[in-house]
């Protein structure tokens, strides 16, 4: 069908973005001054690029982080401390790049404080045995069932194949993805949170500040 509609096209060269070199050494903000109610905030690292062996390790990586209601960052961010609107973490993974953000909505009056737990339970997570066989499973199994309920959806469908089509060397079925979700063991996690989560972190905030050194000394 795509060669039937598409193939007398005229063929072109694509334009191509420069490939990304990693050579951060410390860590790094970027302050977006704005008065605004609430202070969002996002913190991540680098990580691996979309055909790595370790992508769908840091999909499950970031949903125990930030996942869901029980995920860590939920419970100590939020439900415990009462210190963001919300919370959650991502693992986006790009032809040539990765990265692993966690994002929050924060009150303006305690977003350094905030800040500060969730650079302590990024540094946690680094240490072996931080994170529970019960929070692994808890986020597998998360993964799982939004994969499942997205794919209900013809344009999540369209998306799934396309990208991997465009994008990607092979072109898997749900059923795969869900195999290798499942493999994903303790000493996968531990592997890359010794890794990455140790990597300088970089932070950007948007909000009614106008210090941005204050921010950097909280990922010191």
């Amino acid at each position: 069908l795509v060669e039937k509609y598409f193939g007398g096209m005229k063929r072109f060269d694509v334009i191509k973005a420069p490939g990304v070199v990693e050579h951060q050494e410390s860590p790094a903000v970027m302050l977006k001054h704005k008065k605004t109610e609430q202070v969002h905030v996002a913190l991540g690292v680098r990580t691996v690029p979309l055909e790595h062996e370790d992508r769908y390790v840091f999909d499950v990586l970031a949903s125990v982080m930030g996942g869901g209601m029980s995920s860590r960052l939920f419970h100590e961010v939020r439900e415990k401390r009462g210190l963001a609107y919300y919370v959650r973490t991502n693992s986006d993974n790009y032809v040539d790049a990765g990265t692993l953000v966690s994002s929050a909505g924060l009150e303006v009056s305690r977003a350094k404080e905030a800040i500060k737990v969730i650079v302590e339970e990024s540094r946690k997570m680094s240490e072996k045995g931080n994170i529970t066989a019960d929070e692994l499973n808890r986020g597998k199994e998360l993964m799982k069932g939004h994969l499942v309920l997205d794919l209900e959806d013809s344009r999540s469908v369209a998306t799934f194949y396309g990208q991997q089509e465009l994008l990607e060397s092979k072109v898997e079925n749900p059923q795969e993805v869900l195999k290798k979700i499942d493999t994903v063991s303790m000493e996968d996690i531990e592997r890359i949170t010794a890794k990455y989560l140790k990597e300088p972190l970089n932070l950007a905030v948007i909000g009614n500040f106008e210090d941005r050194q204050e921010f950097e000394d909280l990922l010191k």
